[in-house]
């Protein structure tokens, strides 16, 4: 059991090749972390921890990466790095109990937007995306709200690593692992078919593509899928392009609604009531006032404008 002063050891959340990762407790605080501990106690071993150590301090600004809170490299002592503790589990959950297509796009934008920003720091990449190595961290107590963020950087490149140990042979998972990867071309379009695959993974718990044709989900998020993981990796779209598809397909634009000039007033008509009435009533009087000056009474004398009858001319 590791033990770390200041902290509880609460239990163990994981064992890989290379060492262990437990859940320990604040004292002082109560504040969970992940204690992640090297085992394997050779120099290429110790050299990948201290550089995934790094990896995460270029990283600590982006959200969409498990964050570190500290490190301890000394020889002769198993080193650690303390992270944040991401409390709903890594996404293999979601493969054996699979979600709505919607949470399973947002999933993999948080990832991509974690990503897009390590392919722009330095040129990097991470080398062995799957479900297992994105982590669920919710951020209210009633898990409405959260964020996927990535992890394990120990496979992660950057310009500076060198070495056929860590740059030129075969890294990553296999299923996950893009074609070219085969043949020592080791760049950012790998991660792009990983992430892809894993996209396939959540959607119908298999990693062909030819699943997706019984997949939820509109045709938009198929179709990047298929692209992802196509086996030309100069066809794929970089990961910027995925992130912004992605955050399209959960917010497609509105249908713009035709302009159409502002009604303008007028009067209404007779028939449609208001005040049509009164030019109506406004005519028959003025006809009717015309009909009678130009009448007789039975002894033949007009009628004048003053209202009185005379004989002669009408006047």
């Amino acid at each position: 059991m590791f033990a770390l002063p200041g902290f509880t050891t609460i239990r163990l959340l994981g064992r890989g090749g290379f060492g262990q990762t437990w859940l320990l407790r604040r004292d002082a605080d109560g504040m969970p972390f992940a204690v992640k501990v090297l085992h394997q106690y050779t120099q290429d071993a110790f050299d990948r921890f201290a550089r995934e150590a790094r990896m995460l301090q270029r990283n600590r600004n982006n959200p969409y990466v498990v964050n570190i809170e500290g490190s301890f490299f000394q020889q002769g002592y198993a080193p650690y790095l303390l992270l944040e503790y991401c409390d709903g589990g890594s996404l293999d959950a979601w493969v054996a109990h699979r979600q709505p297509w919607t949470t399973v796009t947002f999933a993999l934008a948080h990832a991509s937007a974690g990503l897009d920003y390590l392919h722009g720091l330095d040129d990097g990449f991470h080398r062995d995306i799957k479900p297992a190595n994105l982590l669920l961290k919710y951020v209210t107590p009633d898990k409405s709200q959260w964020l996927v963020k990535v992890c394990d950087f120990g496979m992660a490149r950057t310009p500076e690593t060198v070495g056929p140990g860590m740059t030129w042979s075969p890294a990553g998972t296999r299923g996950y692992m893009a074609p070219e990867l085969a043949m020592g071309m080791y760049h950012r379009p790998a991660d792009i078919y990983s992430l892809g695959v894993t996209g396939i993974e959540l959607l119908t718990g298999s990693k062909e593509p030819a699943a997706l044709s019984a997949a939820q989900g509109p045709a938009a998020l198929h179709e990047l899928l298929r692209e992802m993981v196509a086996p030309d990796w100069t066809r794929r779209p970089t990961m910027s392009q995925v992130n912004a598809r992605l955050r399209q397909i959960l917010n497609p634009p509105k249908p713009k609604v035709p302009t159409r000039p502002a009604p303008q007033p007028s009067l209404p008509t007779s028939g449609g009531g208001g005040w049509g009435w009164l030019a109506a009533a406004a005519g028959l009087a003025a006809a009717l006032a015309v009909g009678t000056m130009n009448s007789k009474d039975s002894n033949g004398r007009w009628r004048g404008k003053d209202g009185r009858y005379r004989s002669g001319p009408w006047g």
